[in-house]
């Protein structure tokens, strides 16, 4: 079945906006043909404010949300997808996973629940190992704030045979860390592009896809320079396969994240730089016109897809 409007969420954990300066920025060294191509071969940076292509637009949106100290990926993820600020709701950044007072408030006051009470088709494109599911078995398993969101609204996160049967993605885009540590050597390799195309017609599918990707954060706390340029460079090929199988003329592709870190690699850990959103599709002006903070996104998508807020 076709969605009439689909909203598509790629989440990138710690991507912001960088400096103008390719010793701190990699996004400035990586051959990203995909995102310079949809801003005329440039890159966001800080100081172009609103950056526009033909068919995109990249926003800086505030993480920091008038919060003391450094924004953190619990608190930054529960905003995104409440469109409340959780570290007001707190009183401080927190992360990297969302304690049982965070879980209770995303819980309430999720988008996601209000999809559901809506009738839209939700969908997560995570798939998980058995490994994972023998963890959430016996209360051990970690989860972050996106997933949460999900299983808290009686959405079950996909296994491995949802992989095999091209219903979801790796966390890692591809399957080779599944082939290789994880033992599924019978999975099928899988390009960067490959996935792209897979995640762009499960977009066209539901009303609502988001697909979580956390490389990006590890290669930016550890700040090693060919990690992270290789990382950033299978990311815009992944993101080129998903704009060949996307209809951006009727639906809208979402690359948001919910902190800056990978965006200078001369800290390792997170940044105070603003977190980027790109917004990509015919419809973008319209959703982004009064976005400028995390807690901005939730309440635009909702208004595009003509679901009320409460």
């Amino acid at each position: 079945m076709v969605a009439n409007r689909p909203i598509l969420v790629i989440f990138l954990d710690g991507v912001g906006i960088g400096e103008a300066d390719p010793d701190k920025n990699p996004f400035l060294r990586a051959e990203l043909p995909t995102l310079r191509g949809l801003f005329d071969g440039r890159v966001p940076t800080l100081g172009d404010g609103r950056l526009q292509g033909e068919r995109a637009l990249a926003i800086p949106v505030d993480a920091s949300l008038g919060v003391a100290g450094v924004p953190q990926s619990a608190t930054g993820q529960a905003t995104l997808i409440t469109g409340v600020n959780a570290a007001r709701h707190l009183g401080y950044h927190d992360g990297p996973y969302p304690s049982p007072q965070l879980r209770q408030f995303i819980a309430r006051e999720s988008l996601i629940q209000k999809y559901v009470r809506a009738g839209a088709r939700v969908y997560f494109a995570n798939a998980y190992p058995e490994i994972y599911f023998a963890r959430m078995a016996r209360g051990t398993a970690r989860q972050g704030a996106l997933a949460w969101a999900f299983r808290s609204a009686d959405i079950p996160l996909h296994n491995v045979e949802d992989l095999r049967a091209g219903r979801a993605l790796t966390a890692h885009i591809t399957n080779e860390v599944w082939r290789q540590y994880l033992g599924y050597r019978d999975l099928p390799r899988l390009t960067p592009r490959d996935a792209g195309r897979r995640l762009g017609r499960i977009g066209l599918e539901n009303d609502f896809t988001l697909y979580e990707y956390y490389h990006t954060d590890v290669v930016g706390h550890k700040a090693h320079r060919e990690r992270t340029l290789a990382a950033l460079a299978e990311v815009d090929t992944f993101l080129g396969g998903v704009l060949e199988a996307f209809d951006l003329e009727r639906g809208l592709l979402l690359v948001a994240s919910d902190h800056g870190n990978v965006e200078d690699w001369t800290v390792k850990g997170h940044t105070l730089n603003p977190a980027l959103l790109l917004v990509i599709g015919h419809d973008r002006e319209n959703f982004a016109g009064g976005v400028q903070r995390l807690d901005d996104i939730a309440p635009a998508i909702l208004r595009w897809m003509g679901i009320a807020s409460q």
